[in-house]
């Protein structure tokens, strides 16, 4: 017996034990049994049900703000997934539809437990870095060491603000950059230690491969300490001595400059995006400051498409800050204009996020929000105990009118799921800022802080739902979706559904 079949022989055995057992006892076909996989269609729909349960079974963190709340385990479904791609690619289903949506999802979410693509790509993430190397070039202004050295340290942030007003002048109206100093409601920095945020919106060009020049727009931000941080933490980016590859790796805070750049592909909401997160490091010969992927380090970066359901996620400080003499000094709703009109790019030019050929957003699931009935008695149901207008509530629910993937993507999981990845990527060290009682995942933010729905206006910051409202919103949303007491929803749903 070839190794290849006595492989898929011991495979088909653990299936067809899973299948005996969901089924009470039916066996393999004949067939089934020469070829040594499972050849009956229903024992297949009988192993996918049973691996969609297995996925989605929830669990508890007790690091958690809530340790008894039920998550999502992104890593351990992309763990499993990566077992049952071997097992779907060694013993092939029959049909063009067979465990269609199952499959798709299988073989996306596994990539993250793939080495080197923690991207969550096809591709190995060197490679995706040098594919996107032409459009996530770091201007030369932010890496030079006059600019460098003001960034690190909170004793010099004017400077370095003055050095982007100098530069602005040398740059006609449309290509000027923006500035909006703030802090995070939700996202620490790359390195965990701050919500401050140096942000700079830049519009570039940058040379494709076929020598076309095509507008980039840069959203960056270095990670810092406002008033806010906490202090004990540091002060700035201090590097360490260089080490044998030419680097001295940071030992200090704030040594990270996070980028997220976005190609026109020539039409409007027709763009690729590209997420990169930078170290600061020393170089060893010129002692001066550089910027390096961090992948390039030997470092995992995050499964970006878990969090960007857009090319951008929008901005919606918890505060921002401005200048007083060399201080920063909280600045009220005096960038609110710019904040706007910068969101306002976000939804009308930059599409739903295509992440490139490596990545089908789709191949998360459905969106949250569908457009769909609702009863009284659901919805009364979600939201007991709760104040609410159910008309309101169930008009709410429509997110999909317009995170439909063609306008703006849909919101899917990990997202739209209470996951792992807000007790992995959503905390950080106690003491960070004095709100961290507020720490919730990106959606709970969006809807219980009146973001989303957005507003009608404006001038408003928040919807018109009440407190209670929103509350039952979040509830309704998320059960609908994917409900871990009772391991049902839409989601499920399209896993178990096979698609011509």
């Amino acid at each position: 017996m070839s190794a290849k079949l006595n492989r898929c022989v011991r495979i088909a055995f653990a299936i067809a034990v899973g299948v005996v057992g969901a089924l009470g006892g039916v066996g393999t076909s004949s067939e089934a049994k020469n070829k040594g996989c499972v050849a009956v269609e229903k024992e297949w729909d009988a192993w996918r049900d049973k691996q969609v349960l297995q996925y989605m079974a929830p669990t508890t963190v007790l690091t958690a703000p809530n340790p008894e709340k039920l998550y999502v385990d992104v890593d351990r479904i992309a763990k499993t997934a990566l077992t049952n791609t071997e097992i779907l690619g060694e013993c092939p289903l029959t049909g063009p539809k067979k465990l269609s949506n199952f499959m798709r999802f299988t073989n996306t979410v596994k990539w993250t437990e793939v080495p080197d693509h923690s991207y969550g790509f096809s591709v190995s993430d060197r490679e995706f870095i040098a594919y996107a190397a032409p459009y996530i070039t770091v201007p030369d202004l932010l890496k030079s060491h006059e600019f460098q050295a003001a960034i690190s340290s909170r004793e010099t942030y004017f400077d370095a603000y003055q050095m982007i007003l100098d530069h602005n002048k040398t740059l006609p109206p449309q290509r000027q950059w923006q500035v909006i100093i703030y802090d995070s409601q939700f996202i620490t920095s790359a390195d965990d230690t701050t919500y401050g945020r140096f942000f700079i919106y830049i519009p570039d060009e940058a040379t494709a491969p076929n020598g076309d020049k095509v507008p980039v727009y840069k959203w960056t931000q270095f990670s810092i300490f406002t008033p806010a941080s906490d202090h004990s933490l540091g002060d700035g980016c201090k590097p360490e001595a260089a080490s044998g590859n030419g680097f001295g790796v940071p030992h200090g805070n704030t040594c990270t400059y996070s980028m997220v750049a976005v190609r026109s592909l020539g039409e409007r909401r027709k763009t690729e995006v590209y997420l990169v997160d930078f170290r600061r490091l020393e170089n060893k010969t010129t002692s001066k400051m550089t910027m390096v992927p961090r992948t390039d380090l030997g470092l995992a970066e995050f499964a970006c498409s878990h969090c960007h359901k857009s090319p951008v996620l929008p901005l919606h400080p918890a505060r921002t800050y401005e200048f007083s003499g060399k201080d920063l000094v909280e600045a009220g709703d005096k960038f609110d204009d710019v904040i706007y009109t910068l969101n306002q790019r976000i939804e009308s030019d930059y599409g739903p996020p295509n992440f490139g050929p490596w990545l089908d957003v789709t191949d998360f699931g459905p969106g949250i929000g569908p457009l769909i009935d609702r009863s009284d008695a659901y919805l009364k149901s979600c939201s007991k105990g709760l104040d609410v207008r159910l008309d309101r509530v169930r008009e709410a629910m429509n997110c999909s009118s317009c995170h439909n993937g063609q306008s703006m993507g849909v919101i899917n999981y990990p997202q739209a799921t209470f996951s792992t990845v807000d007790t992995e990527f959503l905390t950080f060290p106690a003491g960070s800022l004095p709100n961290d009682e507020r720490v919730r995942d990106i959606l709970s933010v969006y809807i219980e802080e009146g973001l989303m729905p957005p507003p009608t206006l404006q001038s408003q910051t928040q919807n018109d739902l009440t407190p209670d409202e929103r509350s039952a919103l979040l509830s309704c949303l998320m059960t609908e979706y994917f409900d871990p007491q009772t391991r049902t929803g839409l989601l499920v749903d399209w896993l178990k559904k096979d698609v011509q």
